[in-house]
């Protein structure tokens, strides 16, 4: 037997078994998703429908920390002055 008569035989095959041994769970399985996907969205409208207050319409209190606590505050660069040296420190100890 060629390996094109093996397909053709083993796909009628396939088509039969899934015509007369399986059962339809694929289609109860649809059938109560959309079953389920209606009251979600009936529930939705529902919600959507609800005349909202005022407060739904206004920003949420201060929670956090605010960001200029994390600005630099140093003074200007420009002002500062450069380092004392390493051996500045050096010689003053040796000359007390």
């Amino acid at each position: 037997m060629n390996a094109r008569t093996l397909i053709i035989t083993a796909g009628v095959m396939r088509m039969l078994y899934g015509m007369l041994l399986e059962d339809d769970s694929a289609r109860k399985k649809a059938a109560r998703r959309s079953a389920r996907d209606e009251k979600r969205d009936a529930a939705r409208e529902k919600k959507r429908m609800k005349p909202t207050d005022a407060r739904g319409k206004e920003l949420p209190p201060q929670r956090s920390v605010p960001a200029s606590a994390f600005t630099n505050t140093g003074g200007p660069t420009g002002e500062m002055s450069a380092p004392p040296s390493v051996t500045e420190s050096t010689t003053r100890l040796l000359e007390d």
